[in-house]
């Protein structure tokens, strides 16, 4: 029968005649001895614990001390390498100027930095005796399956990248999707953030960022402002004309001062001689804005002149309506 005492010196032998075939069994070894010292604690045998424990530690040292350091410098050298690769990507897309870069600046950064960490992590494993191939192929199959579970993610992040090669709009555009007008404010894996007129952030799937029709307000240098109003159809159109331009502010700034005003007829409604004022803006941001100062711009000026700005209206004829004769409305109906 084995002695109590015994046991350190046994443990201490086992571990010099048999070094562990790989590290699983390493560690499993390991994960036993842990318990039985955490049996020896309850017991209250606290010397014998310590002796196993110190004797245990400095046999794992003897074992596992080369792994850790091969590990540690190869993990090091290769999270050199990743810094020195983030870095000078980094500084690229920084230095390329490209208008409204940021959003796509940190997809790229955050691809990278997710990337180059797993590389890392597979290398210093690699060292420690583990099979980084079965590792992978376990990652392929759980990639594989997150995937079909977050299928929803996995369009999201394909529409992104779809994005960055397409660049339909930058940070900081104005656009119009989904009815909605706003400004961009941040693009991520998942997700476009545009801030609306009122303020408030929607926040857009990237996958129907691509599959709808979306109108960038800021693609061009300028954009057009249409200011639709109507008038009656007795009123003069030069005459109108000349009231609107003069309602124009020739020092607006907001304006682009190469393109003249324009008032132009657009439609021979039922009621009305419906037009637009047609002015052209430097920054889309401020189109919102320009169209409401000036739809109330054209109606003072309208009014100050006198020029009639109609309201739909129906006018009615009846034709042999004997019920009505002898009555007013008889007489006008034949006078008509």
């Amino acid at each position: 029968m084995t002695r109590l005492q015994d046991i350190p010196g046994q443990i201490l032998q086992s571990a010099q005649d048999s070094v562990p075939a790989d590290s699983v069994s390493a560690i499993g070894e390991i994960g036993a001895e842990v318990t039985e010292i955490g049996q020896l604690i309850v017991r209250g045998e606290w010397a014998l614990a310590w002796t196993r424990f110190s004797e245990g530690a400095v046999q794992s040292a003897i074992d596992f001390g080369p792994r850790v350091l091969a590990a540690l410098f190869v993990g090091g050298i290769f999270y050199v390498v990743y810094r020195i690769i983030f870095r000078i990507v980094e500084r690229i897309l920084k230095a390329s100027g490209q208008r409204g870069s940021a959003g796509f600046r940190d997809l790229v950064l955050n691809t990278i930095r997710f990337v180059g960490l797993a590389l890392v992590a597979l290398v210093a494993l690699a060292q420690l005796g583990l099979d980084i191939t079965a590792a992978v192929a376990g990652l392929g199959i759980l990639g594989l399956a997150l995937g079909f579970a977050a299928k929803d993610s996995l369009e999201n992040f394909l529409a992104g990248v779809t994005i960055i090669m397409d660049r339909p709009f930058d940070v900081g555009d104005v656009i119009e999707v989904e009815g909605v007008y706003g400004t961009v404010t941040r693009f991520t894996l998942r997700s476009t953030r545009v801030k609306t007129v009122q303020n408030r952030i929607l926040i857009m799937p990237n996958i129907g960022m691509i599959n709808q029709a979306l109108i960038n307000h800021s693609a061009q240098r300028f954009v057009r402002v249409d200011v639709a109003f109507g008038i009656a159809y007795k009123e003069d159109i030069d005459h109108t004309r000349e009231v609107v331009l003069a309602a124009v502010v020739r020092d607006d700034e907001r304006l682009v001062d190469k393109i003249d005003p324009q008032v132009v007829v657009t439609e021979l409604a039922d009621s009305s001689v419906n037009m637009q004022l047609r002015l052209f803006v430097r920054d889309a941001a401020n189109q919102l804005q320009v169209r409401w100062e000036y739809l109330e711009r054209v109606r003072k000026a309208l009014a100050a002149a006198d020029i009639e700005i109609p309201f739909p209206h129906l006018q009615l004829f009846i034709d042999e309506a004997k019920a009505f004769e002898g009555t007013s409305l008889g007489r006008s109906g034949r006078e008509s």
